[in-house]
């Protein structure tokens, strides 16, 4: 009893400190313990001052703040910690480095049926790319089903809103990371319209096809030319256009790459044209 009593009263503590300094603005660091001590014995109780320090106490604090919500939704599952940690995801004005350790933090505490913030951050063509890459990372660690397309998905957003590549080189080098062995398969299918995007109306009038077609050349050249090979012949003809464009720049390359190296799957062969 005497416990669950010391427990409540430094709880009592830390809440009191922590919305005095978010009236107050008073010294960080009493602040930051606090948090750190609620990470630790928080409930239910604390929640909504961990909420609104996440939302408007200074950066530091609400770093601290994002950590110590996730700990204490581990103990006390509470939807105002779900709700909040989103919220801060996707605020605009939020600082990114918050914005990170949100999604950091939510990712601890959902599973894979829980990720709507991590995807709208990924739709989103004015999310900052450290925000873009945790929410990435975080949806990769739940084992999401569709990564290779929720990156294609940025990468095509990056053809047109990213003029100096950066989102596109980083997509380039997720990809390679995932080290998935049917990569070109999946984007072979994206590039000819049998694989879906959810997030993308995917177009061929506005040059989709193209754009994944050089993001297979990007991700593996030589891996690719099998399939550029097949898509020459076995595709529309926006995407075989694109094909015979790549393969030409594969060749032009100083080393060309070996077209029959095994560790891709083969393409499935048509025997017909895509509609047009």
């Amino acid at each position: 009893m005497m416990r669950a009593l010391l427990g409540r009263w430094k709880e009592s503590k830390a809440i009191g400190v922590i919305e005095a300094a978010i009236r107050a603005h008073g010294p960080i660091q009493p602040t930051l313990d606090a948090a750190r001590g609620l990470a630790e014995i928080g409930s239910k109780r604390s929640v909504p001052a961990l909420c609104a320090a996440l939302d408007k106490g200074p950066e530091a604090l609400r770093l601290e703040a994002a950590a110590a919500l996730a700990a204490v939704q581990k103990r006390c599952p509470d939807t105002r910690i779900l709700e909040a940690l989103n919220a801060a995801i996707l605020h605009e004005r939020q600082h990114e480095r918050v914005r990170v350790a949100a999604v950091e933090a939510l990712g601890e505490v959902v599973d894979s049926r829980h990720v709507g913030g991590f995807l709208e951050a990924l739709k989103r063509p004015s999310t900052p790319l450290p925000v873009r890459s945790a929410a990435f990372q975080a949806l990769r660690r739940l084992g999401h089903a569709e990564l290779i397309e929720r990156l294609v998905e940025n990468y095509l957003f990056g053809q047109a809103r990213d003029p100096q590549g950066a989102v596109r080189r980083w997509v380039v080098a997720e990809i390679k990371a995932l080290n998935d062995k049917e990569t070109l398969s999946k984007l072979h299918e994206i590039a000819l319209g049998r694989r879906k995007l959810r997030h993308h109306s995917f177009s061929f009038e506005a040059g989709d096809p193209a754009a994944v077609v050089q993001l297979m050349v990007e991700v593996d050249p030589a891996h690719a030319v099998r399939y550029l090979t097949h898509m020459v012949d076995h595709s529309t003809q926006v995407v075989s256009a694109a094909a015979a464009k790549a393969l030409r720049e594969i060749r032009a390359m100083p080393h060309e790459p070996a077209a029959d190296a095994p560790s891709q799957p083969r393409p499935h062969t048509r025997h017909h044209k895509e509609p047009l």
